[in-house]
């Protein structure tokens, strides 16, 4: 089937989920795309510690972080995605899985 969905959108936030992922994950990462509901569902997990129970309420607002680094991210990339999904009708959800963390964004194409 095909979905009428800006692909620079979800090329950006797969993107992000996946230099996410990357960097906090102890050995593996997980994609997978799922075609549900009129929409796409994109899912990262990785197998590190997981999100912080402030995390997964405040991880995609602007500027949050938990990292005491700043010099090398802004805690903007949960925050874009979080829009880019938005914008096209979707949502941002962040969860922890039995071992890591997952991030699900869903992109939900335009009726005609």
């Amino acid at each position: 089937s095909e979905l009428l969905i800006d692909p620079e959108f979800v090329s950006q936030v797969c993107y992000n989920l996946i230099a996410n992922a990357v960097r906090y994950a102890e050995t593996s990462v997980t994609l997978s795309f799922t075609v549900k509901e009129n929409g796409l569902l994109l899912t990262v997990s990785d197998d590190g510690k997981g999100f912080h129970p402030n995390s997964l309420s405040k991880g995609a607002n602007p500027y949050f972080t938990e990292e005491t680094d700043h010099s090398e991210h802004f805690g903007l990339g949960l925050y874009t995605c979080r829009l880019l999904c938005s914008h096209h009708g979707g949502y941002l959800k962040l969860e922890n899985g039995e071992r890591g963390a997952k991030v699900s964004a869903f992109f939900k194409a335009p009726t005609l």
